[in-house]
């Protein structure tokens, strides 16, 4: 069971507007009752949660980033240049086994 928190109560026990992930379950190419455990976790607290897809350099991600309503988070090697042609991933990527295109966000 989820507990429901009010996080936008300015004089509540908690005050938040995001939350910030860089951990989370086993990597998979799926997603799964973990994947579900946080979009149930997103709807009931309506709080907007960044997940990092995870470092693997290919589809492998967190299941918790997998989730329909996660912000994933992904990385990008520069070279430093002007051109962004000759920049790369280097955390994983999707798209999601249900074509879905993840993450949401990269930078380098």
């Amino acid at each position: 069971m989820v507990k429901t928190v009010d996080t936008g109560a300015p004089d509540g026990e908690y005050r938040a507007v995001f939350q910030s992930n860089s951990w989370g379950s086993s990597r998979t190419l799926h997603y799964t009752t973990r994947s579900a455990e946080m979009d149930d976790i997103l709807f009931i607290n309506d709080i907007l949660i960044t997940q990092s897809q995870s470092n693997a350099g290919n589809q492998d991600s967190r299941p918790q980033a997998w989730a329909k309503n996660m912000v994933g988070v992904g990385g990008v090697t520069t070279v430093e240049t002007m051109n962004r042609l000759d920049d790369s991933a280097y955390g994983s990527s999707g798209p999601a086994s249900d074509g879905r295109i993840k993450p949401d966000l990269c930078a380098p």
